[in-house]
């Protein structure tokens, strides 16, 4: 009850905060198939907003093959996935390194999350950023200055 509690109170905010920036990155929010806490999507859905920053919800347990269509439908900049600390990791892997192989080269993955502590994906790669915390997100979002919108 507290989670949807919470949840309501998330969407209500963003009817209440600014229209984002059109001249800055726009982002995609979701989880992958099997990760069910949608929380941290509108919590990331917030942040966004109040640095100016477009971003599309996709909600929850999105296949790899819908996110690449959402991603090129939307011309996204960066894409953000949460990853829970239950999430089978062999299988995790295996979809990020799908998705790291099938986004453009221009597009940005943010995986966070308590999930990735366990992930075997080199954090070394100037795409892909692995986030501890929200405050990570919000720093990354604010200097990530290799970003370039059409």
């Amino acid at each position: 009850m507290l989670s949807e509690l919470l949840q309501n109170k998330l969407r209500i905010s963003l009817d209440r905060l600014p229209q984002p920036s059109s001249d800055k990155p726009k982002l995609l929010l979701t989880t992958l198939p099997g990760e069910q806490h949608g929380l941290v999507l509108l919590m990331l859905e917030n942040i966004a907003r109040l640095l100016s920053f477009p971003a599309i919800n996709l909600g929850v347990q999105t296949p790899v093959s819908t996110i690449m269509q959402a991603v090129e439908a939307h011309q996204v900049d960066i894409l953000c996935l949460s990853v829970a600390e239950s999430t089978n990791v062999s299988i995790l892997d295996e979809q990020l390194q799908r998705l790291m192989q099938q986004l453009p080269p221009q597009v940005r993955l943010y995986v966070g999350g308590e999930g990735i502590k366990r992930l075997s994906l080199p954090s070394i790669n100037e795409r892909l950023r692995l986030l501890q915390s929200l405050t990570e997100f919000m720093h990354s979002l604010e200097n990530d200055t290799g970003l370039v919108t059409a």
